[in-house]
């Protein structure tokens, strides 16, 4: 178990063990440290060197997952790595850097997601909950968003983020 995000408060996740009947004292490892998400790079890659996964900030800031990015950006430095072997062609490795910054794992719409989602409270969570009403989050179209939206007009105002953050959770599907 553990937490995370922007603020994290340790004490949140001892009262959850606590209710759920973990000894949160019998705990084997405790390790903490930030995360790197959205890192801004001027290159990924140059001669005799590709940045990938974590270290490339490939980390989802709304998932806080990093795996399938690292995956994906390890596979396809080596593949163009040793293209570029083959090809005695040093130059190649820009490819990368091309491809890896317009990926689905560095997409600026989830750094967007992340900001609102910091700043959600209770409220817009119950409302995005009835937007979804069971559904994959992604799932609800904007004229469903919009009729919740209606019933506490208070909140239409939020159904711009709404869809942002259905099409974000959109694109972290494809990301598996």
């Amino acid at each position: 178990m553990g937490v995370g995000g922007p603020e994290i408060n340790v004490s949140h996740l001892k009262q959850f063990c606590k209710r759920t009947g973990f000894d949160a004292e019998k705990r084997l490892i405790t390790n903490a440290g930030l995360v790197p998400i959205m890192i801004k790079f001027k290159k990924r890659a140059g001669k005799g060197f590709a940045i990938v996964g974590d270290a490339a900030g490939m980390t989802n800031p709304v998932t806080g997952g990093g795996i399938h990015g690292a995956l994906y950006s390890g596979k396809l430095a080596g593949e163009i790595i040793s293209e570029a072997l083959k090809e005695e062609n040093p130059g190649k490795i820009g490819e990368y850097d091309k491809k890896i910054s317009n990926s689905i794992f560095l997409n600026p719409i989830h750094i967007k997601t992340f900001n609102y989602l910091k700043k959600w409270n209770n409220e817009k969570w119950n409302y995005f909950g009835k937007a979804v009403h069971g559904r994959e989050m992604s799932k609800p179209n904007l004229l469903e968003k919009l009729s919740i939206g209606l019933k506490n007009p208070r909140l239409l105002l939020h159904t711009r983020e709404m869809l942002i953050i259905s099409k974000d959770m959109e694109i972290n599907q494809k990301c598996i």
